[in-house]
């Protein structure tokens, strides 16, 4: 299909500043993709036995209004689920965006991951996506793992 893609924040973390893939927690793959291209990426995946979380339904296309992802899918086997991006933001909750300006692509690099190279965030992009990913989509609370609500 040809259309191009960055792997976002944990594939970069996992295997570029860990000491070892199995210290980062990491719960999907967040992959990011032109949003001119994101429907039908969606779409092809579905077609190649990709799924959609019984519990998360909806028009896909609404999505991509209201969100910075589509449904998360789940791989053929059952193991990996993927969120597919078409921005950082969502822009019906961010009150700062992150936006996607002419050079994020070209600011990218490509380093290995699993014995091929992946297009990923570059470091400056990603230490940018990483702290609005806490502000505005964790309120400073990190995923997998969450703050107690009260003292123990």
């Amino acid at each position: 299909m040809g259309v191009p893609y960055m792997a976002l924040k944990g594939a970069f973390l996992s295997f570029h500043a860990y000491p070892n893939p199995a210290l980062r927690p990491m719960r999907d793959i967040d992959i990011l993709v032109p949003e001119p291209v994101a429907l039908q990426t969606f779409e092809t995946l579905l077609a190649n036995r990709y799924a959609r979380f019984d519990d998360i339904q909806g028009d896909a296309t609404a999505y991509l209004a209201l969100s910075h992802q589509l449904p998360p899918l789940i791989s053929p086997h059952g193991k990996v689920s993927i969120e597919l991006h078409h921005r950082i933001s969502n822009t019906q909750t961010d009150d700062a965006q992150f936006t996607i300006d002419d050079q994020f692509w070209a600011r990218s690099v490509d380093l290995p991951i699993g014995g091929r190279l992946v297009q990923l965030e570059s470091p400056t992009d990603l230490l940018r996506h990483l702290i609005h990913h806490a502000v505005y989509h964790h309120q400073f609370m990190s995923a997998p793992y969450s703050l107690p609500t009260s003292p123990t």
